[in-house]
């Protein structure tokens, strides 16, 4: 892993990244996940219908992690199993909610952001916060 390659990358990408609302309507949006044990992932995304309000969708992937834990490029790690999540699903959303960090990232590129830019699609960022 070259640290200073992947920052460069990230700074990038942060550029390319759309601030504003762009989300075009529809009555699908969607909550996508990760949980770790050793070195897999577990990647989840389910679809929620708005107006019929009901969960239309379930899809998960498991894979093993593309990269070890590091709290700045955790997107890398994250990500690749994310995308292959959402590329296995029949319904696509218009927004998706991601558990972690998006532009509150110290370059802007948390899970969120980079999954926005890969899957072109909106996202936010929901970072819980532990007490």
């Amino acid at each position: 892993m070259d640290k200073h390659k992947l920052i460069q990358e990230q700074k990038a990408l942060a550029q390319k990244l759309i601030l504003t609302d762009t989300i075009e309507q529809s009555n699908l949006i969607a909550g996508a996940s990760s949980v770790y044990t050793h070195d897999t992932i577990i990647s989840v995304i389910i679809i929620y219908d708005i107006k019929e309000k009901k969960i239309i969708e379930k899809k998960f992937t498991i894979e093993k992690e593309a990269m070890p834990f590091h709290k700045d490029f955790n997107c890398y790690r994250e990500c690749p199993a994310l995308i292959k999540t959402f590329h296995a699903l029949k319904n696509k959303p218009s927004l998706i909610f991601v558990e972690g960090d998006g532009i509150i990232h110290p370059r802007k590129m948390g899970i969120a952001s980079y999954f926005g830019l890969i899957a072109d699609i909106p996202t936010i960022g929901i970072n819980s916060i532990k007490t």
